[in-house]
């Protein structure tokens, strides 16, 4: 009996795009709620920024140093002891 089986190559190039439209949206959120909040001149943390920007705390503190200058700008950047990413 022959064995019939067939390896398919999973197709992930959707999922991936869509993934990187998403991540590129959030980013955008929180960079224009930190200019919200600099405009108004709100406190900037991660919470409010987080709140203004409908976005987690957790997606701020894993992209803080790749993405948010203004953080460490302001000196608001929170020991890396304390927030330890665990969702990246």
């Amino acid at each position: 009996m022959k064995d019939s089986t067939k390896q398919w190559q999973r197709n992930t190039d959707g999922l991936r795009s869509n993934a990187q439209r998403k991540a590129e949206a959030t980013r955008q959120r929180a960079e224009a709620a930190i200019a919200q909040l600099i405009k108004e001149q709100r406190p900037i943390n991660f919470q409010t920024v987080a709140r203004a920007a409908g976005i987690s705390t957790a997606w701020l503190y894993c992209q803080r140093q790749q993405t948010f200058d203004p953080f460490r700008q302001l000196e608001m950047d929170p020991p890396e002891s304390r927030f330890p990413c665990c969702y990246c």
